[in-house]
């Protein structure tokens, strides 16, 4: 049987996820916008964490929404109406990855069986934000099972206009050694962006894969032809 414990790592509240032989588990942190902070799936280590502590730096398998990546200025418009949202990225002045990262989640649903394990987190906004004043409810559902995990969201729109919105995740994955790392993905074109790192266009790409990753800092965006990405390390 699959099974769900509660957590308390470093002050935060958390759910375990631990398959029925123990060799994969999963670590949420419902006060770190329901986020996957470790899974180890067959005893290998494929996600980790950093210090909770630095987390608002990193965005470590943090949720973007409502939007994701940058929003320059903090600045956009929407039927005809300007809004302004914080810019949490002081150094260039931008509002970055959303605003649930940093809220807490609580559990509504749990679904516990011999093959599997499940759990939907759910995070409700009132419209306050002045940035975004649109009311809505963000569900998370986290499933572990024996070919691994699925991440399932749901947005409800709870207001009586329509909102706009983008959603991505910003997963770290684990490796022992980069430089011996592969990524492969399928694209011939790469996004550019300004000195504020705000996407201004694309351009070509033509690079080898698999794509090695020695001496290389990545802060890129690539137009992929699949949604298949293969990240290959020790």
């Amino acid at each position: 049987m699959y099974t769900l414990e509660k957590l308390k790592i470093q002050g935060l509240n958390h759910l375990e996820l631990t398959s029925s032989d123990g060799a994969s588990k999963a670590q949420i942190s419902l006060n770190q916008g329901g986020r996957l902070s470790s899974l180890v799936f067959e005893d290998i280590q494929v996600l980790a964490d950093f210090e909770a502590s630095t987390y608002e730096n990193n965005y470590a398998s943090s949720i973007l929404f409502p939007f994701v990546n940058r929003i320059k200025d903090g600045k956009y418009t929407f039927n005809n109406s300007k809004y302004q949202l914080s810019c949490n990225e002081g150094d260039k002045n931008n509002a970055l990855h959303g605003l649930v990262y940093n809220k807490t989640f609580v559990c509504t649903k749990k679904v516990l069986t011999l093959n599997d394990a499940s759990v939907t987190l759910q995070y409700k906004d009132n419209g306050k934000h002045l940035g975004f004043p649109f009311k809505f409810n963000i569900e998370l559902t986290y499933t572990l099972n024996k070919k691994g995990i699925i991440l399932s969201v749901k947005i409800a729109n709870k207001d009586k206009k329509n909102f706009p919105f983008s959603i991505g995740w910003h997963p770290y994955f684990y490796s022992k050694n980069l430089d011996n790392s592969t990524l492969n993905f399928s694209s011939n074109k790469k996004y550019v962006f300004d000195n504020q790192q705000i996407i201004s266009g694309t351009t070509d790409l033509n690079i080898e894969m698999p794509f090695q990753l020695k001496a290389i800092t990545l802060d890129d965006c690539y137009q992929l032809k699949t949604n298949e990405i293969y990240f290959s390390t020790p």
